[in-house]
């Protein structure tokens, strides 16, 4: 594998490390403060509960494959890049539900706090969803050309 491709899976592997613990710690920390009354009245423990069990889902996927890329698996870009699609799709999903009428309204109260793992992956820079989006192309787009680069043949960790 090219010295290039290894550094693009490096950087994207410890950026996404360190948002999964950053992730990780703000999610736990509003995981205490709904469960503890910290604050304010919460509207809807089960809505915030499925929130919190999808954002786990995420940070579990997100931490696998940041493992991955850390340690040059080329193999991780293709479940990475699913799991930005799907990031990507349950956030539009979760803005789209706010204006179901009769659950809408516990929906967007339970977003701004049953979401915080994920907060980093979504507002990162300053276009929201466009370290996902850049990320996952230009991992597809180094797989490609790392693999073209050997030939097609398989690299190790494929």
């Amino acid at each position: 594998m090219p010295t290039w491709a290894k550094f693009v899976l490096r950087i994207v592997g410890i950026l996404n490390a360190a948002m999964v613990c950053f992730g990780a710690y703000a999610m736990f920390s509003a995981i205490r403060s709904v469960l503890f009354g910290i604050g304010t009245e919460f509207p809807s423990h089960t809505i915030f509960g499925v929130m919190t069990v999808i954002n786990v889902l995420f940070l579990g996927v997100f931490l696998v494959t940041a493992v991955q890329m850390i340690r040059h698996r080329l193999s991780a870009v293709i479940p990475y890049s699913i799991a930005m699609v799907a990031l990507f799709a349950y956030c539009k999903l979760v803005g789209i539900s706010w204006h179901l009428t009769g659950i809408g309204l516990s929906i967007a109260a339970a977003t701004g706090i049953g979401n915080m793992g994920i907060a980093a992956f979504e507002l990162l820079f300053v276009v929201p969803g466009a370290y996902p989006i850049l990320s996952a192309a230009g991992l597809l787009l180094t797989k490609r050309f790392a693999s073209q680069s050997h030939g097609h043949q398989t690299v190790q960790g494929d």
